[in-house]
């Protein structure tokens, strides 16, 4: 389904840890081919190749268990830093030695759990749109159309697509999530004021 392999207990930690050897060889791949170009070379390669590796179907897989998510992230690390070397013309403090988020700010680069959680508030705001009848009218207000908690029992079932999508939505401001954008000029709009939003929230 869309991709996304499970275990026979329902489990996505293989899918990820696919996902992440995949990013892992492709970054190798634009490491080499671009060796002797400059950062941007590097930059568009990771883009068009490594990106859409680890943002493919991202909303689904959503990792919370922190190993999976720092493993994700040290493939975006070390490609920020291998541009960073490129592109400074002083020396370069260790990547050890680096703060994750100071690198993706030197590059101008979103953290992939920032994306991760724009993607799936647009997911939602498109079945919304598109499919309202999905979510069953018991995790509606009446009047007011807003989304209510999903009682999960378990932190698999916590941690699954609609429970944790739905807690990710109630916790934007309501000023975003009142009206679902019917355009694709508002869902631009939509995207951008939720990754403010994200971007500036506390950790």
């Amino acid at each position: 389904l869309l991709g996304v392999t499970l275990d026979a207990q329902l489990r996505l930690s293989a899918h990820i840890g696919e996902v992440t050897s995949k990013a892992r060889r492709q970054l190798g791949f634009c490491l080499r081919v671009s060796k002797g170009a400059g950062s941007k070379t590097l930059r568009q390669l990771f883009t068009a190749l490594v990106l859409p590796q680890l943002d493919n179907c991202s909303p689904i897989w959503n990792p919370h268990q922190l190993h999976l998510v720092a493993a994700l992230g040290s493939v975006q690390r070390r490609a920020a830093y291998a541009i960073l070397k490129r592109q400074t013309h002083s020396n370069l403090a260790r990547c050890r030695d680096m703060r994750t988020v100071d690198m993706l700010q030197a590059v101008g680069w979103q953290p992939l759990g920032l994306r991760r959680g724009v993607a799936s508030a647009r997911l939602l705001a498109n079945i919304l749109r598109i499919q309202p009848d999905v979510l069953p009218g018991a995790l509606r207000q009446n009047r007011s159309g807003i989304l209510q908690p999903v009682f999960a029992r378990t932190e698999r079932h916590r941690q699954s697509f609609a429970v944790r999508t739905i807690a990710h939505w109630r916790s934007l401001p309501t000023s975003l999530t009142q009206r679902s954008p019917t355009s694709r000029e508002e869902m631009e709009l939509f995207r951008r004021e939720v990754a403010s939003h994200l971007r500036n929230s506390p950790s």
